[in-house]
């Protein structure tokens, strides 16, 4: 099923018969509907005499008839029992009939006439039966005179005679089905007509379409005008033919519009059928009526072709800028093209005249087509601006967010750029006045007679640490840095001590805090590790390793004593200091050497500081 859809929906071919044949059901299905159901008490006239008017010669016809050259007047005869007309006020009833008109019993007439320039066709005739006026006789004649200009036809449907009050109510039910029907088609029409230019005015919605059905109502409205008003507007030939133009143009302009809806471009067919419904209004003054009337017909069938492929059209596969209203839109246009070509096949006198036209459902069907589309569009619209106010919104929250990563990003770099002027400055100040008044007293001691070896050892230890504080704060980030010029501050003295210094730097320990204070520490625990090798190790070898994981200092000294196991305050300033750091701290000592690491692996459950493990 779903692959005969597919392949229904990619053949313009079968989607043209699709929709014949849709239409063709539809056309079957609305002509099923038989007349209004017979009243109780009112005689229904199936038959009449129609005569030439003022003669005998008469044929008896069955109602509804229709003459096709309308060159009358034409007098239909019917023979009334002196009893239905008696009694309470009677009426007689036309539901349909067409054009002017003349009603009488004998020679009294029972309502005045219509002349054929008033274009009341569209209307039923309600007159009433007065009593004087039958006569003696069992049966009397009721003559309905009726007459048409060409290339009207004269038509007369079934005649219903009764009671007055109930022929009144189903006069003012066709009259609801007719001209109430076309009334209301008319106000949607304007309506349309309004409402479409003002769409097409506007920039955001002029795609042409608007612009198309604004035409097809305006021409709509000139066709329903001769069924909502009685009064003529234009000689009765030239109205003939502005009628029969706009319906034809308004077909034209909304087969235009549903072919812009579906994206398909205008044709040299389409010109054609144009060009032949302006030059048909032409030649109702040149051809004969009879041959004008046939090329009419002619046209509609194109009409009728047309708004098969205009329906054929709505089930080709929407695009990706339409909605599923295509398919709504299916049925009321299959609908409206059904009811015009029920009005065809009653044109050329393939199906009977109906009593009650359907005919003016027809614009409301194409109304309906047309306001679907204005609702689809407007859904469309809908869904467009909320898909642009979704990605507007995700795209604003995306800035946002980026706009607040800069934002702290500026502010962390400006805070760099603080912490590192307060840093130089530091740097400055610490070398400036604290070294250089420890420079001073170190030059005053070498140049005076004065000879204190404490005061210069403290010079030169304050010299030193005031080394590894500037050190630190001017590397607080870079461990290798640090270590690098730890290096050249102490390798003079592990050179005057004749020891060998083997330096392994790999890369920082990963989980190692880059700040000052912890920077400090670590130079501080390198420090006093370095200064033990050089007092009590008797080494002659140091090696420095820098690992992702750990930073070890080995010697391959004597180890250490009994009592520096113990824990003297070196090793307690080691362990203080390697705690403050979040490293985990190994000692490992014995005849061959010490080895001092400092781990930063995630620290287990219960575990601290390693105790003193010498070798076995």
């Amino acid at each position: 099923m779903t692959a005969a859809l597919a392949t229904l929906r990619q053949s313009a071919a079968l989607r043209f018969l699709a929709s014949a044949v849709l239409v063709s059901l539809l056309a079957a299905l609305i002509g099923t509907i038989g007349p209004l159901p017979d009243l109780e008490g009112v005689v229904r006239h199936d038959t009449a005499q129609r005569c030439r008017a003022g003669t005998n010669d008469c044929t008896t016809v069955t109602l509804p008839d229709r003459l096709s050259r309308g060159d009358g007047p034409v007098e239909y005869r019917l023979e009334v029992a002196r009893g239905t007309l008696e009694g309470d006020l009677k009426a007689v009833l036309i539901q349909r009939m067409s054009d002017s008109y003349a009603l009488r019993i004998g020679n009294t007439p029972l309502s005045p006439p219509l002349d054929p320039g008033r274009q009341g066709w569209s209307r039923p005739v309600l007159a009433l039966v007065p009593g004087p006026v039958l006569t003696d006789a069992d049966m009397q004649t009721l003559v309905i005179t009726l007459s048409a200009l060409p290339p009207r036809e004269i038509r007369l449907a079934p005649v219903l005679i009764g009671a007055h009050d109930t022929l009144l109510f189903r006069s003012n039910l066709v009259m609801i089905l007719r001209i109430g029907m076309q009334r209301i088609a008319f106000g949607l029409c304007i309506f349309g007509v309004i409402a479409f230019v003002g769409l097409d005015m506007r920039p955001e919605t002029r795609t042409g379409t608007y612009r198309y059905l604004a035409a097809a109502c305006a021409a709509a409205a000139i066709v329903l005008l001769g069924g909502v008003f009685i009064v003529p507007f234009l000689p009765l030939m030239t109205w003939i033919a502005v009628w029969t133009t706009a319906a034809h143009l308004a077909i034209f302009a909304f087969c235009r519009f549903l072919a812009l809806h579906v994206g398909r471009r205008p044709s040299g067919l389409e010109a054609a059928w144009l060009a032949a419904i302006i030059l048909g209004a032409g030649l109702l003054f040149v051809l004969p009526a009879e041959i004008w009337r046939l090329c009419q017909l002619a046209i509609s069938m194109v009409d009728l072709v047309f708004l098969t492929l205009a329906t054929a059209g709505l089930m080709a596969p929407p695009r990706r800028d339409r909605n599923s209203e295509d398919y709504v839109m299916l049925l009321p246009m299959a609908t409206g093209s059904a009811l015009l070509a029920l009005y065809w096949l009653e044109l050329v006198g393939v199906t009977p005249v109906r009593t009650i036209e359907t005919i003016q459902f027809a614009p409301i069907a194409f109304m309906c087509v047309a306001f679907t589309h204005v609702v689809g569009q407007a859904v469309i619209g809908q869904r467009l601006s909320d898909r642009f106010a979704a990605r507007l919104s995700s795209e604003v929250t995306l800035r946002s967010g980026e706009l607040i990563r800069t934002h702290e990003t500026i502010r962390k770099m400006e805070r760099e750029r603080a912490i590192e002027a307060e840093r130089q400055r530091i740097i400055l100040d610490l070398h400036d006045g604290l070294g250089g008044q420890l420079i001073n007293m170190q030059a005053y001691l070498e140049n005076s007679d004065i000879q204190d070896e404490t005061l210069e050892n403290a010079i030169a230890s304050a010299m030193a640490d005031l080394a590894i504080i500037m050190d630190s704060i001017d590397a607080e980030d870079d461990v290798t840095t640090l270590l690098g010029s730890l290096r050249n501050r102490i390798e003079p003295m592990l050179t005057r001590n004749n020891l060998r210094f083997d330096w392994r730097i790999e890369e920082p320990p990963a989980g190692l805090t880059a700040s000052p204070a912890h920077s400090v520490m670590l130079l501080r625990i390198v420090q006093e590790a370095l200064t033990n090798i050089v007092k009590h190790a008797q080494a002659d070898t140091i090696i420095m390793e820098c690992t992702r994981d750990h930073i070890a200092i080995t010697d391959n000294g004597n180890g250490m004593a009994d009592g520096q196991r113990a824990g003297g305050r070196g090793l307690s300033n080691i362990r203080s200091r390697a705690a403050t750091i979040n490293a985990a701290l190994d000692i490992t000592t014995g005849p061959a050497g010490t080895r001092i690491s400092l781990r930063w692996d995630p620290p287990q459950p219960g575990s601290g500081i390693a105790d003193i493990q010498p070798d076995a």
